[in-house]
């Protein structure tokens, strides 16, 4: 469906502007021109005054309805107003007759619809009645000729604007049907790059991870029976494929699927001989926020245990309306973050770190040689907004 014309300067097409600047300039010099012959030809008496004083009020009118970026308002009410202080002027001097043209196109500028052709009638009225009373009521001619002259102009320009308007929805299609097939181009490459990396996550981590978990039940078999660390590793194992099966899957972290982020910590907490405290009201969260703290959480319980060699690991799990965040501390052996950070160290760090600004949080890490480690990591407790292309760049 094609939209109405409309007169906001804001959604005026850019080449119309040569005429806007054209009418300015018009209606300037014919007023300038018809005010020299009025007075070159009457003298400058009382009528000749009150004929430059309405010239000067009408142009003003214009003029404030053009400068410094008017309103829709401001430029309405200063074509008006120069319109009305015209339409006496024309009537005490039919001269300024020729001022109907670019006050025609102002009026259709500033104004659309029914507005704009109240005033077209009002200006080729008082043309046609100037006119005929020159003629000394005798030329009818000079009656009806603005009158279709009005209406042949006003036809014209409602034809121009029509098309203009379907120019511009054309363009508008154009644009997002352009924006729709980059966006499906990209929405294809991240596909592809999915699908890549769960070959290389089923070829690899799944592979070695079953392969791993085959030979140890094979010992078992030989030995007639497993240790407790041969079973635990097991269930390590198994639960890690389910896992990494899921990720391949494109699938979130089981526990997350079945479980609130709070009774996922806690079961990680518990295998890892943790403590967990939670402060605030247990609630819902998004998904990749929760899988984001989930995964920083366990990762911090398992450095502190197979790393920091600690006797104690503490998680609380703090809520509050705005945040949520987790802190795992650990009286292990300590590290210094600054070494740990370096590119070619402690990928561990740097994987928590982007997981929490990924899900538009912090994160920050406290620990020094011998005195332990504080993990700590914070996301918004709302959903993150779609991300953009501008953000994908």
């Amino acid at each position: 469906m094609t939209p109405a014309p409309s007169s906001d300067s804001t959604t005026r097409p850019v080449e119309m502007s040569t005429i806007d600047i054209a009418v300015d300039v018009a209606f300037a010099v014919l007023l300038v021109v018809c005010g020299s012959r009025y007075v070159v030809n009457h003298g400058l008496d009382e009528v000749g005054v009150f004929v430059l004083i309405g010239a000067s009020i009408s142009w003003l009118a214009y003029l404030a309805g053009r400068v410094r970026e008017p309103s829709v308002v401001r430029r309405r009410v200063g074509v008006a107003v120069a319109i009305t202080a015209w339409i006496v002027l024309v009537v005490a001097a039919p001269s300024f007759a020729w001022c109907a043209l670019p006050l025609f196109f102002a009026a259709h500028r500033a104004f659309s619809g029914a507005w704009a052709l109240a005033l077209t009638v009002m200006i080729v009225v008082a043309v046609g009645v100037s006119l005929y009373r020159w003629s000394g009521w005798l030329d009818i001619g000079m009656l009806f000729g603005p009158l279709c002259a009005g209406g042949i102009l006003t036809l014209a320009y409602a034809a121009l604007e029509r098309l203009h308007a379907a120019r511009g929805a054309l363009i508008t299609e154009l644009e997002t049907t352009q924006a729709r097939l980059a966006s499906t181009e990209r929405e294809a490459g991240r596909e592809a790059e999915r699908r890549r990396l769960a070959a290389e996550l089923h070829d690899t981590v799944v592979q070695g991870t079953a392969s791993a978990l085959l030979l140890l039940e094979a010992e078992e078999q030989r030995n007639g029976g497993a240790s407790p660390e041969s079973n635990r590793a097991q269930d390590v194992l198994r639960a890690n494929l389910v896992e990494t099966r899921r990720v391949v899957h494109g699938l979130s972290s089981t526990r997350l699927a079945e479980h609130s982020l709070a009774s996922a910590l806690a079961a990680s907490a518990a295998e890892l001989g943790a403590e967990l405290h939670v402060i605030g009201t247990d609630h819902v969260i998004s998904e990749p926020q929760a899988h984001a703290l989930l995964r920083i959480a366990q990762e911090a319980m398992v450095n502190a245990v197979r790393h920091a060699h600690a006797d104690r690991v503490i998680v609380t799990l703090t809520f509050d309306q705005a945040r949520i965040g987790i802190d795992v501390g650990d009286d292990g052996i300590g590290f210094d973050p600054e070494a740990a950070g370096r590119a070619d160290r402690g990928y561990g760090l740097r994987a928590m770190r982007w997981r929490a600004t990924t899900a538009g949080g912090t994160f920050d890490v406290e620990s020094s040689p011998g005195n332990g480690t504080i993990i700590s990591a914070t996301v918004p407790s709302s959903p993150l907004p779609p991300r953009t292309a501008e953000h994908e760049r």
